[in-house]
């Protein structure tokens, strides 16, 4: 692939290498997730394990189904089923073997 570079740097020169990122979609406000967070099902349905604390002040966990929307490799978007301010667990002792590919 091609691409020019406006306002040219003097220091760069043909034939440099260079590390770039291409942003190839982006959304405004929207709710992130870690990929490790988020597990992938056999039938593509994608899976939380939310953090709630019980009224004993304990805590309790629960499997949430979630709707996925952009992702990166490193960053997953969550358009439904998770609220701003709820806590999940990063790679969670069930996803072990998992693999969470999007």
């Amino acid at each position: 692939a091609h691409a020019s570079i406006d306002n040219l740097d003097p220091q760069l020169r043909p034939g440099m290498s260079a590390d770039v990122d291409i942003v190839v979609a982006s959304r405004e406000a929207a709710l992130l997730l870690p990929v490790q967070a988020v597990r992938r099902e056999p039938d593509l349905r994608s899976q939380v394990t939310v953090v709630l604390e019980s009224a004993g002040g304990g805590v309790r966990h629960e499997q949430r189904a979630i709707r996925v929307g952009l992702h990166s490799d490193q960053m997953v978007e969550v358009l439904e089923g998770l609220a701003e301010g709820e806590t999940v667990l990063i790679d969670p002792p069930s996803a072990e073997g998992t693999v969470n590919r999007f």
